[in-house]
């Protein structure tokens, strides 16, 4: 038996990784770099596009921020996202796919929570990346 899933040509699957090298002790600070990228191609014919990102300390609150993983994985996101103009280009559905459950989980499950509370986490401390 063969079994074959329907394919929307309207549904736009996205790949999304970050990742920061000398991220693990303050003598390491000076030499960590990150970056990040995205693939994008419709469901049903994948490599349509990839773009690689070197992560900025600078976020886009013009402050200076430390260099992490997290940061690469929410910055290769956000690009993705920016990368087009979506829904103008007749797609209706956009998933992201990432191995990085603090992007999904604050995507998923946190940021309402967060949106509530003024942009801070349950110990009342400012979210942590909300430079971006």
């Amino acid at each position: 038996m063969r079994f074959t899933r329907w394919i929307d040509p309207t549904e736009m699957l996205i790949y999304v990784d970050g990742s920061c090298i000398g991220q693990g002790g303050t003598e390491a600070d000076a030499y960590r770099r990150a970056g990040c990228a995205f693939v994008f191609g419709p469901t049903s014919w994948y490599g349509q596009g990839s773009h690689v990102l070197r992560l900025e300390m600078r976020g886009s609150d013009h402050q200076e921020h430390a260099v992490t993983s997290n940061r690469a994985e929410l910055h290769a996101a956000i690009a993705a996202l920016r990368y087009h103009r979506w829904d103008s280009e007749g797609w209706r559905k956009i998933t992201i796919a990432s191995n990085s459950s603090y992007l999904v989980d604050g995507i998923t499950r946190h940021i309402e929570t967060w949106q509530g509370n003024g942009w801070r986490n349950s110990r009342g401390q400012p979210v942590a990346n909300k430079d971006f």
